[in-house]
């Protein structure tokens, strides 16, 4: 082979991962178009079109820098409605997220507006019922993490429950807002499809909803966690939740689900870093706790998952006010959360069983 060939094979290796970041980024911009608010899927589909076509224009009539200029600049325009993109508090929602909650707080007073509390029968048949509830933080006393999952095991849904020595239970889930109309897919949220939002819930809504009408398989752990580190993490979702009635965010599957929330509420309140791709995956939280120690010593993950299931317990309960007595009633796996710093010993709880590292 002379010199000439030599050197062109060498160039064309050079730019094979160029031109596969340009490719890539280019079908991300494909996205960004077709999944943007221009209007109708014909509008969205002309558009789509010129990008295209200019873009093949480009490559075909232009050289060197000047197709590199024309391509980068071609593939800001999507990206600069992506990136600027605002999300809104103000649109036509599906009943369930219609109502965004805000937090008053005096003291150790918090006054939750908008807790929702529906009675549901099904997706499409509910009681509709928001209410007013206030949470003394200093009677705060327990944090639970439940998993509910729909399918594989590697994802699922993530919330949390903070307990209060009175009986009463507040969910904090991190949903999906939807407006009328729309419907869930995970591609869409990579592209600022939908809003984000943080219900504020009873047990008798988010759980039972997944427990009894959606029948998902659904596991709950109770975080070995301080009083003072409960609170504090409460305090986290209030702030989060309040400054989204102000700015409101973008649901991304990826980068802002419920998962992603859950980890950086803890973070914030001082839980350590995790450093394990494993933890990417929601739903296999659970074996990365066992792995780590950090569950039940001595028994097999498979014998700690299975007591962790709430499913038997809710759907024998029912929809009955002791719903949250009836889905901890046996015992609950603890889950020990890691620190940056050791954490004050927890409260007793005679309902707990399994004994954290």
């Amino acid at each position: 082979m002379t010199d000439r060939p030599r050197r062109r094979w060498w160039r064309l290796l050079a730019l094979a991962p160029v031109v596969v970041v340009a490719f890539v980024a280019y079908l991300w911009a494909c996205g960004a178009i077709w999944w943007s608010p221009l209007g109708p899927p014909w509008v969205r589909g002309l558009a789509l079109g010129a990008f295209l076509v200019a873009a093949v224009v480009a490559i075909v009539r232009l050289r060197g820098v000047r197709r590199a200029g024309a391509l980068a600049g071609l593939w800001l325009v999507p990206f600069a409605w992506f990136w600027f993109a605002p999300a809104t508090n103000d649109a036509d929602w599906q009943v369930p997220t219609s109502r965004a909650t805000s937090i008053a707080v005096n003291g150790d007073i918090i006054t939750v507006e908008n807790v929702r509390n529906f009675h549901w029968r099904s997706d499409t048949d509910f009681d509709a019922r928001w209410e007013a509830r206030t949470y003394d933080l200093s009677k705060i006393r327990t944090l639970d993490l439940f998993f509910s999952y729909w399918g594989p095991k590697l994802i699922c849904h993530n919330f949390v429950s903070f307990g209060f020595d009175d009986g009463r239970y507040l969910i904090v889930s991190v949903e999906v807002r939807r407006k009328k109309g729309e419907v869930y897919s995970t591609i869409p949220s990579l592209f600022r499809e939908f809003e984000l939002i943080y219900i504020f819930a009873d047990e008798l809504d988010v759980a039972y909803l997944r427990t009894n009408v959606w029948k998902e398989d659904v596991h709950l752990f109770r975080i070995d966690a301080s009083q003072k580190a409960i609170r504090g993490l409460l305090v986290e979702y209030v702030n989060r939740a309040n400054l989204m009635a102000k700015d409101p965010e973008w649901y991304n599957a990826v980068s802002n689900s419920c998962g992603v929330n859950v980890m950086q509420n803890a973070w914030a309140e001082g839980a350590k870093t995790p450093v394990s791709w494993r933890l990417l995956f929601n739903g296999q939280w659970p074996r990365y706790a066992y792995d780590k120690g950090l569950l039940s010593p001595g028994d097999s993950f498979e014998d700690v998952f299975a007591r962790s299931s709430i499913d038997a317990r809710a759907q024998a309960i029912g929809y009955s006010p002791e719903y949250s007595t009836a889905i901890r009633t046996g015992g609950i796996e603890r889950y020990t959360l890691p620190k940056r710093n050791a954490p004050l010993a927890p409260p007793s709880d005679p309902t707990a069983t399994g004994t954290a590292k």
